[in-house]
């Protein structure tokens, strides 16, 4: 836990001094983390969700994130948990609301990362 709290702490230095993107998530001591606002641009969010088992698991969490306006391009690997996903530019999806819809669902969500798209909004080669 404590090399957590240098990363947060490291992180919020870097998010001051313009080091990383706006809608970068920054962690302080064991509180939730808090999503800055929506920057413009379209966005990927890569998820690693525990307890999907098969592929029922996967459409069932597949199901629940397409109701969510602007999220696009959802594809999810049931073997290693991992969820990829397009937000459209503009688009205001939190990561509390993903964590919830992923409860919601049954699972529990491990780590959320996000990064930018090119402007076009395609995904980059080798989508999981």
């Amino acid at each position: 836990m404590l090399g957590m709290k240098r990363f947060a702490t490291a992180a919020a230095v870097m998010l001051v001094l313009g080091g990383l993107p706006r809608t970068a998530t920054v962690t302080q001591g064991t509180q939730e983390p808090q999503q800055a606002a929506v920057t413009a641009g379209p966005q990927r969010i890569d998820m690693v969700v525990l307890g999907l088992s098969c592929p029922f698991c996967a459409y069932g969490l597949e199901k629940k994130l397409k109701k969510v306006e602007g999220l696009t391009d959802i594809s999810i690997d049931f073997k290693t948990g991992k969820v990829r996903m397009a937000v459209r530019d503009g688009s205001k999806v939190s990561d509390e609301r993903l964590k919830k819809l992923v409860k919601d669902a049954g699972f529990e969500v491990e780590e959320i990362s996000r990064s930018p798209l090119p402007e076009s909004g395609a995904t980059e080669e080798g989508n999981a």
